[in-house]
């Protein structure tokens, strides 16, 4: 306390010592609950400290004597309750909102409450450390999507995060763990969560386990490496980037003659494979010769973008070591990518920060690098008979378009696709968006595991395809629709077997035609009206099963329940006239 207050006093920095809270942190069973005395001159003699029972709350968190975080949990989970039983007045079984924009207020108002502050107690792919947190977490999210379906009350809570696609606790919980460390990459050096992640432990912190977590060796990037009012130059473009894309290579093409023979080209790209894997390709060029070419697999948690700039910084590197450089005039780095030409000339922020910052020192080195004085004295007369102005050799990158028959970029083309092929090097680094599609695709693979665990039991024709952990064209049905569906894929419904197990004594057990009312019935039964509406969608033939189990089912259900409701309306219309 004596520190803080030094601190404190010599930082010009005055505490309300009023407002000040006190909790002791232990894993150890003691009844010890001391307070802590303040020295003279601070308008109190001591802060007393919360019970031994009692919490701190602090940013929104509750904080307990063993960091259980349990009375946390309960207070998120009891304010994630409000709001899940706010959206149940919003829709019923068959009147009430769209479930497609009911699901978005369970995203935007129940997840976020029930899961705040989730990455301080929870590590990814373990329970860790959450001694039933999450079975907590799971009580409001399967109340607020019952409220978004058109369910019946009984129907598992499996099928309905099938249908709203959106998993379980578990799998949420993990999502929001790996999106935090992930922005880890991002925090400044100074950042205490860097310094907590770099601290060498006799055994890893929850802060260490997370970054643990993610694949391979992340790279950093410094937020306040610029200043957000600076205002870079922008980038030299000889093409126009309103024309079409074979007016852009003419041009190029013109440019790039008009330019002197011992002007040196590098031409890079990037590559991804359909599995993930990425790679990158680099040709350099002067005197209409290629002096030197490249290729580099990077792995499957790099994107193109990443590629492409990887790319580039080894075909700058690979000019500075050639060996007639210091004969060479102008450096000209050519590639196809819009945003990498921009950030290179620009403020290089995200992912790729310290690749972009290589390139920029490169091309420095490329501006400084010693010369020949005879050619450069040479030049500088060259220049002054076209009336020309010559500061000196330049070294700029720009854009080209791509895949148009440009020898270079072509042959980098075919170097990047090869790369992509081959192994990462040890020292590869994941880049921050490749790292940000990876939760993503974390996030849908662990969806579909659960979904293959836990979906064998249910009562349906066959088997469901795998959820989308999104919106998918099945909430885009009407209200009534969705609610028809999920009671003939569940079995939870107007049937006799549902009716008889829970005792219903004044239900009708047996359908017009005779036969006992049971799941998919209508699709076989005889007195069915309109049932070619159930048999082709836009063309296609569809299968007896696939109209409850597809999702070209699900819309021709759709459009066959509004052509029976219309023929009942008007066969009612036509009654009433007539009587």
């Amino acid at each position: 306390m004596d520190r803080i207050l030094a601190w404190c006093k010599n930082n010009a920095v005055q505490l309300d010592l009023g407002k000040s809270e006190l909790i002791h942190l232990t894993r150890r069973r003691i009844t010890d609950n001391p307070a802590v005395r303040l020295p003279p001159g601070h308008g109190q003699e001591q802060v007393s400290p919360t019970p031994l029972r009692g919490t701190l709350r602090w940013l929104g968190v509750e904080l307990d004597r063993k960091l259980s975080f349990r009375q946390h949990v309960l207070r998120m989970q009891a304010k994630a309750m409000t709001a899940a039983n706010a959206l149940k007045m919003l829709g019923g079984h068959a009147r009430g909102a769209p479930p497609a924009v009911m699901r978005q207020a369970v995203t935007a108002c129940v997840l976020p409450v029930a899961t705040y502050a989730a990455e301080a107690w929870w590590t990814p792919g373990t329970d860790r450390g959450s001694k039933g947190l999450a079975s907590l977490v799971d009580k409001p999210l399967r109340a607020a999507i019952r409220a978004a379906l058109p369910a019946w009350r009984t129907t598992p809570s499996r099928l309905l995060h099938h249908t709203v696609g959106i998993p379980p606790a578990r799998v949420v919980l993990d999502m929001v763990a790996r999106r935090s460390a992930t922005r880890m990459a991002r925090l400044d050096p100074a950042h205490v969560l860097t310094d907590a992640r770099l601290r060498p432990c006799e055994r890893p912190t929850h802060v260490q386990r997370l970054w643990r977590a993610l694949p391979g060796r992340p790279e950093r990037a410094n937020p306040l490496a610029y200043a957000p009012w600076t205002n870079p130059a922008p980038p030299p473009r000889p093409v126009a980037l309103g024309q079409d894309r074979e007016e852009q290579t003419r041009s190029f093409e013109e440019w790039q003659r008009t330019r002197p023979p011992t002007d040196m080209w590098v031409f890079s790209d990037g590559s991804k494979k359909s599995d993930g894997s990425t790679g990158g390709g680099w040709v350099v060029r002067c005197t209409g010769r290629t002096i030197a070419e490249g290729k580099a697999g990077y792995g499957r948690h790099v994107e193109v973008f990443d590629a492409e700039a990887r790319a580039l910084r080894a075909g700058l590197q690979a000019a500075l070591n050639a060996p007639g450089a210091h004969l060479a005039g102008n450096l000209w780095a050519c590639l196809d990518n819009k945003a990498v030409v921009d950030l290179t000339t620009g403020l290089p922020r995200g992912t790729s920060q310290t690749t972009l910052q290589g390139v920029q020192s490169l091309l420095h080195k490329w501006r400084e690098r010693p010369q020949d004085p005879t050619l450069q004295a040479a030049r500088r007369a060259i220049a002054a008979a076209r009336g020309e102005e010559n500061d000196g050799d330049q070294a700029n990158v720009v854009w080209l378009p791509g895949h148009k028959g440009i020898d270079g970029n072509e042959a980098a083309d075919c170097l990047a696709s090869d790369g992509a092929k081959t192994a990462a090097a040890e020292n590869n680094r994941s880049s921050l968006a490749g790292m940000e599609r990876w939760v993503r695709t974390m996030y849908r693979e662990d969806f579909k595991c659960w979904w293959e665990k836990t979906s064998d039991d249910l009562q349906r024709p066959s088997p469901l395809p795998l959820p989308v952990a999104g919106v998918s064209k099945e909430l885009k049905l009407p209200r009534a629709h969705l609610a028809r569906l999920l009671a003939e894929r569940s079995g939870h419904g107007d049937f006799a077997e549902y009716h008889q197990r829970f005792h219903h004594e004044d239900a009708v057990l047996n359908c017009v035609c005779g036969a006992r009312k049971a799941p998919a019935h209508f699709l076989w039964c005889h007195r069915t009206p309109m049932p070619s509406l159930l048999r082709r969608w836009r063309g296609r033939v569809l299968a007896r099963e696939e109209v409850l189990t597809t999702t070209h089912g699900a819309q021709a259900l759709s459009r066959w329940l509004t052509a029976t409701r219309n023929e009942r309306l008007e066969d009612g219309i036509r009654q009433a006239w007539e009587a």
